[in-house]
């Protein structure tokens, strides 16, 4: 295989990584902040101390910053591989030798490497979402200790984890 396949498919690869993160982000975190912003009276508090929480925000401009950054890399591998066509297509000659079974192996087990590492950094990803809106709901679905009001509550919250911007629309 040519060092430009390589580069093309691995170029690939990050495209597809980003673009997952970007899905799952873009899916999973207006549905946490409609579902919170619709579970009660300060629901509107809770969505937005879940869209605020320092995790949350971190994975949404992670995953809008390497989406933009996954397009020209798109068009880049794809101009990669149609290179790689082109130059197979217009070779004539007799078929190039078949790499060694042995070969094959070691990278198809290093490519299951790669892929099952981002299946498990996507797994992650959805696990913090996940305990961030379970966290955020049930103290929705909680009484509030001490007669204080939730609204209270979230800012003790903010202070103790050293957020700066409280109820920051």
């Amino acid at each position: 295989m040519r060092p430009s396949s390589w580069l093309a498919f691995f170029l690939m690869t990050f495209v597809l990584f980003f673009n997952a993160v970007a899905t799952y982000v873009g899916v999973a975190q207006p549905y946490h902040t409609y579902r919170l912003m619709t579970s009660g009276p300060t629901g509107f508090e809770a969505a937005t101390s879940y869209y605020l929480n320092r995790n949350i925000a971190w994975w949404r401009h992670f995953a809008v910053r390497f989406m933009l950054i996954s397009l020209p890399i798109l068009a880049c591998s794809t101009g990669i591989r149609l290179v790689v066509k082109f130059d197979k297509d217009a070779a004539k000659g007799p078929d190039l030798p078949r790499e060694p079974q042995k070969a094959a192996r070691i990278v198809g087990s290093i490519v299951l490497a790669l892929y099952v590492t981002m299946a498990i950094i996507l797994w992650y990803l959805h696990w913090k979402h996940s305990s961030i809106f379970s966290e955020r709901y049930l103290k929705m679905m909680s009484p509030v200790a001490s007669g204080q009001s939730y609204c209270d509550t979230l800012t003790q919250t903010y202070k103790r984890t050293g957020s700066t911007r409280f109820l920051d629309v």
